[in-house]
């Protein structure tokens, strides 16, 4: 392999890493008694002392019907990641209902804890799973006392902080979960005040999620305000970048390692929001001008003298943001030829044998896993030849393979 990486333990700034669950989901039939624990509301823990006896919660028919889904789902995600366990069959233990979230403004989900056991081929006993044992499904409560399923998270474990909260992981992956299944859930999760808080807290989490990085910045620059008697519209520029932190590689051209995966975005942003009667700002809606028809969108929605404004000089609007950052030249470039939509970049410093071991190291479950490949797509596409003479030339039969099955899965013939 021609480049150098330095897998460095220190990361940047960590974005949101999550893991987005299968929706196909096959149907089973089986009646599982409820787990009589009491349920957290809010970040507040149960009644010390109340009896397991006291709080006992039936579980609705609904709930059981889609956790004995789940179960089929769970056997074989169990099978593919821990083969070696050559499980046979499952079961759903348990189920309760662990959680209430309610701190989100005007709506209430309910959190069930469901627990499945495995037995071996050649076993008598059922077993945990060795990675997450328990899947947690969230339901919207409707009027008539039917639930109806959101989503679902397996990437943490329901406990209570030391200070009597939820862990910040349980909320964490709650959260993402929530905004995965319906991003205006983002928006009510951001609100605060003052305004340009909110909506400078609210562009970042979006950011983050659209292009997350191992470390991110984000600048919101407002140029207008429309305000009106209960909300508004803001207008000005978003510049957003993320880097790639370990494994770092190494760039002949500046002697020295360097991130690798870029992503970017300065553009025109209208951004709609709500002031409730508590006085928190709401984001309702996000604008942002199509690359095909820029020139002529911007100036039917934005302000006029804004939009000629931004036309003349957005450029010197990037400067201005990017100088007092003291970023690399590789970030300034970036900004430097008028608007950016969301994308991806590559250091030049990225050859193709480095790629491929960045396409084995990131796997199928990292947040760089979809630009890397593409890239790969891209450049195999180009020059399939650089791509096989690397792949002829390594000694890493594992790199080999997994360049080749992945090659495959997006329809090349390696």
């Amino acid at each position: 392999m021609k480049g150098k990486i330095d897998f460095r333990c220190g990361q940047l700034t960590a974005a949101a890493v999550f893991l987005l669950l299968a929706a196909a989901i096959t149907a089973a039939g089986a009646a599982v008694p409820a787990r009589p624990d009491s349920a957290a509301r809010g970040s507040a823990a149960p009644e010390p002392g109340r009896s397991e006896a006291a709080d006992q919660r039936a579980v609705p028919p609904e709930v059981l019907e889609t956790a004995e889904r789940f179960r089929a789902d769970e056997f074989a995600y169990n099978q593919n990641l821990y083969s070696t366990c050559k499980y046979a069959e499952s079961r759903l233990e348990e189920i309760a209902l662990v959680y209430i979230c309610d701190e989100i403004e005007g709506e209430i989900f309910e959190v069930y804890e469901a627990n499945y056991r495995y037995r071996a081929l050649q076993g008598s006993e059922w077993e945990a799973s060795p990675g997450y044992p328990s899947v947690y499904l969230v339901f919207r409560p409707a009027a008539n006392g039917t639930r109806r399923w959101v989503c679902c998270f397996r990437d943490a474990s329901f406990s209570f902080s030391p200070d009597g909260g939820i862990n910040g992981g349980f909320m964490g992956a709650l959260y993402e979960s929530l905004m995965d299944a319906d991003e205006a859930l983002l928006w009510k999760l951001n609100a605060g005040t003052p305004l340009d808080t909110a909506l400078e807290q609210t562009m970042l989490a979006k950011m983050c999620r659209d292009l997350p990085g191992d470390g991110h910045s984000m600048t919101w620059k407002q140029l207008a305000l429309r305000p009106g008697e209960d909300g508004g519209t803001a207008y000005g520029l978003l510049l957003y970048y993320s880097v790639s932190g370990s494994p770092l590689i190494y760039s002949e051209k500046t002697e020295r390692y360097e991130s690798a995966i870029f992503s970017a975005c300065w553009l025109p942003v209208a951004i709609s929001y709500q002031k409730s009667s508590a006085g928190l700002y709401t984001v309702t809606g996000v604008w942002t001008p199509s690359e095909a028809r820029y020139e002529e969108e911007l100036r039917r929605v934005f302000p006029p003298g804004t939009a000629e404004d931004i036309f003349r000089n957005i450029d010197t609007y990037a400067a201005g943001i990017l100088e007092p950052l003291a970023e690399s030249g590789d970030i300034r470039n970036l900004f430097s030829h008028g608007p950016v939509w969301p994308e991806y970049t590559f250091s030049e410093a990225l050859d193709d044998g480095t790629l491929l071991g960045l396409v084995q190291y990131y796997g199928a479950y990292d947040i760089y896993t979809a630009p890397i490949r593409k890239e790969l797509a891209r450049r195999f596409s180009g020059d399939p030849d650089s791509i096989r003479s690397i792949l002829l030339q390594t000694q890493d039969a594992e790199l080999q393979r997994d360049v080749l099955q992945i090659l495959a899965e997006m329809g090349f013939n390696g």
